[in-house]
């Protein structure tokens, strides 16, 4: 727990300095141009950044009233988040013409997937909030639906030009697919509920493999357009 609290504050610190440049092409460096979907999804997304840098230090300095009341907070703020990002999704899916569509609409898997994660780490972090080792690693998870956002736009307006589309994602998939091995490795055998943090992992691992074959599939794209037709935004 010690060495885990004190790796996710370093970890969120540095995405969070990760972020600037990352969104500075795209967002941050014509901002005023962006649609309130995206700025209220931004500030959300730092917000809760902000969150994982405070709470374990909060732990770890055993203040755990305060802890508990931020921990509060930031369900709500977790909530908005997801929220949030279903609508930014649903805003940029609903706005594409029938050639887009067609053309760019694989491309939305990726932000669903990350928000999936981030719902299932959020609410498994809820249910086991009195286990401290496997909230500490919940609450972990929900950063690493933020890694790919990241880790994606640095390649791409920074890094040299790759020969595919999905080569840019599979820096953060090995992070994310590490992250929780190491999570997984450390936690002891005994506890209960690690059989539970044993499926969450599989089922992320699965989700990410399946971001190579599902995206491009028929079923996928019919799916997503109902999705994209709901009177949502």
């Amino acid at each position: 727990m010690t060495a885990l609290g004190r790796m996710v504050p370093a970890a969120a610190l540095a995405l969070l300095v990760l972020s600037f440049a990352a969104f500075w092409p795209d967002y941050l460096g014509r901002i005023r141009s962006a649609d309130h979907y995206t700025h209220v999804h931004a500030a959300l997304g730092l917000a809760w950044l902000f969150l994982l840098v405070a709470q374990p230090l909060l732990a770890l300095a055993r203040k755990y009233s305060l802890h508990r009341a931020l921990g509060r907070v930031g369900t709500a703020l977790g909530v908005a988040f997801l929220v949030a990002s279903v609508l930014l999704t649903h805003y940029r899916a609903s706005r594409m013409d029938a050639e887009t569509f067609e053309r760019f609409g694989h491309f939305l898997y990726l932000p669903l997937l990350m928000t999936a994660i981030f719902a299932g780490s959020l609410a498994l972090a809820l249910r086991w909030r009195r286990s401290p080792a496997l909230h500490a690693r919940y609450m972990t998870c929900t950063a690493l639906a933020l890694v790919d956002p990241v880790t994606a736009r640095l390649l791409h307006f920074y890094g040299p030009e790759l020969p595919a589309d999905f080569m840019y994602q599979l820096p953060a998939f090995a992070i994310v697919a590490g992250m929780l091995l190491a999570m997984l490795r450390t936690l002891p055998p005994s506890i209960a509920g690690r059989g539970t943090f044993t499926a969450f992992a599989g089922t992320i691992w699965a989700l990410l493999a399946f971001h190579f074959v599902t995206p491009y599939s028929g079923a996928w794209l019919r799916i997503l357009d109902a999705f994209r037709n709901l009177p949502l935004t």
